[in-house]
């Protein structure tokens, strides 16, 4: 049986204005978290794949998360 994470989130803090919501009062949200990253976490758990879910509502989030799509196997879903 395949094990799936349903609901992960991507971003990119460097982006001003992208992530409004995401703060330094966060803490460790405070960070940047990539397709490379959540594949190494995804590998590391014997989790076989994910469906992404925007972290922000937009267009340039979504594009974000379809490109991520189409360049890794991982990604069962946006």
């Amino acid at each position: 049986m395949e094990r799936l994470d349903a609901h992960l989130h991507l971003w990119q803090i460097g982006d001003p204005g992208a992530y409004p919501w995401l703060t330094p009062d966060l803490g460790e949200l405070y960070a940047d978290f990539t397709p490379s990253m959540a594949e190494a976490e995804l590998a590391d758990s014997a989790v076989d794949g994910a469906i992404l879910v925007q972290a922000a509502d937009t267009l340039a989030d979504t594009e974000f998360m379809l490109g991520v799509a189409a360049e890794h196997d991982w990604v069962l879903g946006v």
